[in-house]
């Protein structure tokens, strides 16, 4: 799913230099979504030419418009969302991240990933 999204980027020109609203926006909605991916900061500034300080601004931009419900925003970012709604709702899963964690980083970014809901829920009986 991650090379659908990076053929997308390259078929529409997002990764290109421009500044424009539409463009912008977009891909600040991309870089979130190829984060939620599981792709490095890097790798996405890889992907778009730009540094990983560009991708967490990206990121945390798109992460305040989409809690203020930004119309504007949600406006030029429709066609991504029509496209990759699977993908936006997709959670993760707990139990996986725990098990495949190598060391406090990673049990770091977890509890992050806790505070901010991105995993699916399991059965009480499972826990």
């Amino acid at each position: 799913m991650k090379q659908k999204i990076i053929d997308y980027i390259r078929e529409n020109g997002l990764d290109t230099k421009s500044r424009a609203r539409e463009y912008s926006y977009r891909r600040m909605f991309l870089f979130s979504l190829l984060h939620k991916q599981g792709l490095t900061l890097q790798a996405i500034a890889d992907i778009f030419h730009r540094t990983h300080a560009t991708i967490i601004h990206g990121i945390r931009t798109d992460a305040h418009f989409i809690k203020t419900n930004d119309e504007i925003y949600k406006l030029h970012i429709q066609k991504e969302l029509d496209i990759f709604t699977p993908l936006v709702e997709m959670k993760r899963n707990i139990f996986t991240e725990v098990l495949n964690a190598r060391n406090t980083t990673d049990l770091t970014t977890i509890v992050k990933r806790i505070k901010n809901n991105e995993y699916e829920h399991q059965p009480k009986d499972f826990i």
